[in-house]
């Protein structure tokens, strides 16, 4: 095969193949203001872990410690 037969395959799957759906820029805005929301969700979540934790260890330390 050489470049010309490749090109020319190349062009007729291209031709073949359905063309993308067209940009719709409110859905992606919509999809974009999701994904911030779930990872501001996901990070105060992770946080909010953390300060559980670090509440219960400080709870079992101090005790022991006086």
């Amino acid at each position: 095969m050489n470049e010309h037969e490749l090109k020319s395959a190349l062009q007729d799957v291209m031709v073949a193949s359905s063309p993308p759906p067209p940009m719709d820029p409110t859905a992606a805005l919509e999809r974009g203001q999701r994904a911030h929301r779930r990872r501001k969700a996901t990070w105060g979540g992770a946080v909010a872990g953390l300060a559980v934790v670090g509440i219960a260890v400080g709870a079992v330390l101090v005790p022991n410690l006086a």
